[in-house]
């Protein structure tokens, strides 16, 4: 095979010589945050009517018993149970969240990692070392893809490149060549699919969208593994994904590159609230209203949401209800706003309870419109400007300069909080005390095989 340098040869080159004992002390500590925050959105989401299909679907696949589905306890095949897990793993819409590649990591390379891992028995360093790669898969694809006609023509950002961060932790811990590998990324950049319509017909796919993503990388891997070829240009070809999603092939050398300083994982933050995450500063402002002004819903004549522009036009995101889907509420400004000064927090007990007209009639009040001041400070910052009109006639402006960021502290308690009830306690110990040292743990079998329900 022509071994010339295209860009999926030096990534490929570049993220298999990434070994555990180079990586910087700060990313192997936030490999392990992204492993607690994406085991909660599978604790969290793991009774949502698509978790239960794809865990359904999975098991009827009658496939090798090779391989655990979380929260179930039983087995199926590896692509089947790869499917099952990123489906859990995204169902809550609460995983973590590249800013600049519109993606979410978390949810398609900790399934990846810890289902492949299973069957290889991968130790706990080959783990965080296959996260952090599939990381940098992910969002430098994503980086670089980007674009306002990638967005315009309606394409979801984590189902198109997920299947690269996929394929690379299956590369890695599968041990194919750099060869292999760049055949592996040309066959999973066939595979590349997802489009945002989830979000203004309400519907529940959008999970799909990444459990496809990480079933089509693992198998693209394995097909490589195999002898099967595809293309080396995938990325920057005449008829590459760039020209197909982006609109364009320019521009995408960076790719291939990585800084072992800089690495794309440590961009990553987690998401406080379980919704887009355009919407994330929304409610944060919100609870100022309810907790600095005092305002009770009863007392707002209106409210005016100013906002960076993806805030305002992606999807989904500007939708005054009703909220009949889940997923119409967790793509809503109006909702999460409305949510937040009601109740003072959003859970997924607050998305079961969206129908609660106390929602309605503040959901109702509320306008959404880009504001420039918000929009120059995007990307990377998330601004929102709220002003608030009373109905005795006073006006108060409440701004919020970006998003909150979790920290480990808020993520490992919320794992823990989300566990109760389905994993007994020592197991939720246990879990995280592994979580904690996986750097010692032998065989990542052994932390799968707790994230079984009571």
């Amino acid at each position: 095979m022509e071994s010339r340098t295209t860009i999926s040869r030096m990534l490929a080159r570049n993220l298999l010589n990434l070994q555990f004992k180079d990586l910087p002390s700060a990313a192997v500590e936030k490999a392990t945050i992204c492993i607690y925050d994406s085991l909660t959105s599978v604790l969290g989401g793991c009774d949502m009517p698509v978790s239960l299909a794809a865990i359904e679907v999975s098991k009827r696949m009658n496939g090798n018993s090779e391989s655990s589905i979380w929260m179930d306890g039983g087995k199926t095949s590896l692509p089947d149970a790869a499917f099952a897990n990123t489906a859990l793993a995204h169902s809550l819409l609460q995983e973590d969240t590249h800013i600049i590649s519109q993606s979410h990591p978390g949810s398609i390379v900790i399934p990846s990692v810890f289902t492949l891992g299973e069957k290889v028995g991968a130790s706990g360093q080959d783990a965080i070392a296959a996260i952090v790669a599939g990381y940098e898969a992910m969002a430098r694809v994503g980086r670089f893809m980007v674009t306002d006609e990638f967005n315009r023509r309606g394409f979801r950002p984590s189902g198109v490149f997920g299947t690269f961060g996929s394929c690379i932790v299956a590369a890695r811990l599968l041990g194919l060549s750099e060869d292999q590998t760049c055949n592996a990324f040309g066959i999973a950049g066939n595979c590349s699919a997802g489009v945002m319509e989830f979000a203004n017909a309400g519907t529940r796919d959008f999970p799909l969208h990444n459990a496809f993503a990480v079933r089509n990388g693992i198998m693209a891997a394995y097909m490589a593994k195999h002898g099967a070829t595809g293309p080396q240009a995938i990325f920057e070809g005449k008829a590459g994904i760039g020209n197909a999603f982006s609109g364009t092939c320019a521009g995408l050398e960076g790719i291939g590159s990585i800084d072992r300083d800089a690495l794309e994982i440590m961009e990553v933050y987690f998401k406080a609230y379980p919704a887009c995450g355009f919407v994330q500063t929304t409610p944060k402002a919100a609870l100022r209203i309810r907790n600095e002004l005092k305002l009770k819903p009863e007392e707002i004549e209106g409210i005016t949401v100013g906002i960076f522009t993806m805030g305002k036009i992606w999807p989904g995101t500007d939708f005054s209800g009703p909220f009949e889907e889940f997923t119409q509420a967790q793509m809503s400004n109006q909702f999460v706003l409305a949510a937040a000064l009601v109740d003072g927090k959003i859970t997924p007990a607050t998305l079961h309870n969206r129908m609660d007209a106390r929602y309605a009639e503040v959901a109702k009040k509320v306008k959404v419109e880009i504001d420039p001041d918000c929009d120059k400070n995007y990307p990377p910052k998330e601004s929102v400007k709220l002003t608030v009109r009373t109905k005795d006639g006073k006006i108060y402006t409440i701004y919020e300069d970006d998003l909150f960021f979790p920290d480990k502290k808020f993520v490992v308690d919320r794992f823990v909080s989300y566990g109760k009830g389905l994993l007994k306690d020592e197991t939720i110990s246990a879990l995280a005390e592994q979580i904690e040292h996986i750097e010692r743990v032998k065989n990542i079998a052994e932390m799968t095989a707790l994230l079984v329900r009571v």
